[in-house]
């Protein structure tokens, strides 16, 4: 990842990713499958397989998978589309070096002695640390409390200080449908609910990053923080 962030520096259109853990994640499950897609002028290559992108993957190890070439790309088309099931979730972000520093500190720490980083004050602050940074880089899609900062400062401008929750599930909603976003809908309001709760500036949730405050005097309206206002992350 650190060789990736170098190669950006002069080929900008790289992009990478990371995908969040599974607790982080709206759709709850671990990606562990290994997808390559190769887009040529006149053909595509799929491959699905076991194998990593590592020297070991690529050239040591017993391996297995199955190669799609195709003009017409069908299988390519169907496997793409499992690709960006996983690539726009909001949990998908690109690391930097900062965040590298953070997360190999904490490996070499449970590489050491797992049973003692568990119990290290230190190395669980670092891991809260890239936790919390993680909403802070870059990724494919906004995610759902940056979609609601957008709502409410849209109808702040309009005059409305204290946005209600009806609307902001509306306004949401019509938002990840211009956007064609990945979201899962059946229960979409139900995560919207869930990051103005998290969020919430009197909540005590671990994760709260103080962006939305409730109003006094009506129930299930919203207005945003000073961290709201500022918020730079997705």
């Amino acid at each position: 990842m650190h060789y990736l962030i170098q190669l950006q520096k002069t080929k900008p259109n790289l992009k990478f990713y990371c995908y969040g853990d599974k607790d982080a994640n709206k759709n709850n499950v671990v990606f562990h499958p290994k997808i390559y897609l190769f887009q040529g002028k006149r053909e595509t290559t799929g491959i699905v397989g076991s194998t990593n992108l590592t020297s070991g993957g690529l050239m040591t190890n017993f391996e297995a998978n199955v190669i799609f070439k195709e003009n017409k790309p069908l299988y390519f088309s169907q496997i793409e589309a499992i690709y960006n099931s996983v690539k726009f979730t909001d949990s998908v972000f690109s690391p930097d070096e900062e965040y590298l520093t953070g997360y190999s500190e904490v490996y070499k720490a449970f590489l050491q002695n797992e049973q003692n980083a568990n119990q290290d004050k230190g190395v669980q602050d670092v891991i809260k640390n890239i936790q919390q940074r993680e909403q802070f880089l870059p990724g494919p899609v906004p995610s759902i409390k940056g979609l609601i900062i957008q709502i409410i400062k849209e109808q702040q401008i309009k005059g409305i200080e204290f946005v209600p929750l009806q609307t902001i599930y509306e306004e949401v909603e019509k938002l990840v449908a211009e956007k064609n976003l990945n979201y899962k809908m059946d229960t979409f309001r139900n995560s919207i609910r869930g990051e103005l709760n998290t969020h919430e500036d009197n909540s005590n949730h671990p994760s709260n990053i103080h962006l939305f405050v409730r109003s006094k005097d009506e129930k299930g309206y919203y207005s945003l923080t000073d961290n709201g206002k500022n918020y730079q992350g997705r």
